[in-house]
């Protein structure tokens, strides 16, 4: 029901006579087996984590993120902007591509293959470094289902229950996520500049891969690559 629910909010971008097909709607219930198993990978990441109310503004001005986690941060301000606006205006096939989106290349694709080494570090001096990427990835992905809620709303409270911190999170908490506050985007934490970074370092990496390819390097070798920077350049 969910993946039919997103499917017909994506087709109101045509209008509202829809030629329903079905291998759209399977497509997006693919989409929601990722966002499945993505949650519940992302959950062996913070099993030790301990969220507060105030966690945004905690990590926010702690002094302990790295680029990675305020770029994450600034796409899910992104998004809930977009989709904040979206909403109020009825366009809500735009509002589901916009949280698609997020889940699927700024949350999966990029954060969580950033923050792998990251967590696993255990030793004492990756301690800030591995608190504020289990932060991070704890705002992004319990304000990410709050953004999918409306358009998804099964898979989303089932996840959202089985976030760490249920039941220790003060006044605000609330008993399910159909209660919960939607997210408001917070200008003070877009990022533009460290989302630029991000682009740049994203289109490095494709043009690595695609030099193995063209190269014919097998996987399981290891390449060494020297990025030549123009000078004055960040």
């Amino acid at each position: 029901s969910d993946a039919l629910r997103f499917g017909l909010l994506a087709y109101t971008v045509q209008g509202r006579d829809v030629n329903l097909d079905m291998k759209r709607v399977v497509g997006y219930r693919l989409f929601c087996n990722k966002l499945w198993n993505a949650t519940k990978f992302a959950l062996q990441f913070v099993s030790d984590f301990k969220p507060t109310a105030n966690i945004l503004e905690e990590v926010m001005s702690s002094g302990k993120m790295a680029i990675r986690d305020k770029f994450m941060v600034s796409r899910l301000m992104a998004c809930c902007d977009s989709v904040n606006t979206c909403f109020k205006n009825y366009k809500f096939g735009d509002a589901q591509a916009a949280s698609y989106s997020y889940w699927m290349n700024d949350l999966c694709d990029v954060y969580l293959e950033l923050i792998k080494p990251v967590i696993k570090d255990t030793s004492e001096e990756n301690k800030d470094s591995r608190w504020a990427a289990q932060a991070t990835l704890w705002i992004a992905l319990e304000a990410g289902l709050r953004i999918l809620h409306p358009m998804m709303p099964f898979v989303t409270e089932e996840l959202w229950q089985r976030l760490p911190g249920r039941g220790t999170l003060g006044e605000s908490e609330t008993e399910s996520i159909m209660l919960a506050k939607f997210p408001e985007c917070n200008e003070a934490y877009r990022k533009p500049e460290f989302e630029q970074s991000m682009e740049t370092t994203m289109n490095i990496v494709k043009a690595c891969r695609s030099l193995r390819q063209q190269y014919n390097i097998a996987n399981k070798v290891l390449t060494h690559f020297f990025v030549k920077v123009a000078s004055g350049q960040p």
